[in-house]
């Protein structure tokens, strides 16, 4: 990306990011299920999505770090809710 410039950040001055507090569901696949759930790439807690970051890459994010660096949607091409299979 040489040359292009990106927008300012929503939200707070300073260039901090407005936490998001909803998610949003693009389209079907929005689950699944997985024998174990592995823990957050961002921190030791169990991940809770297999999403998109703002950043670009995909990564196993708890409800925390889904908030706080995930794109904040769902769906094929966004990001999928882990559950484990049986529960």
């Amino acid at each position: 990306m040489t040359g292009t410039s990106r927008p300012a950040p929503e939200g707070k001055p300073g260039g901090k990011r407005a936490r998001k507090t909803k998610v949003q569901v693009v389209g079907e696949l929005k689950r699944v299920e997985m024998d174990t759930i592995p823990n957050c790439d961002m921190c030791v807690r169990p991940a809770r999505y297999d999403a998109a970051t703002i950043t670009g890459a995909w990564a196993y994010l708890c409800e925390k770090h889904f908030l706080m660096i995930g794109t904040g949607k769902l769906g094929l091409g966004y990001g999928q809710e882990l559950v484990e299979r049986g529960a």
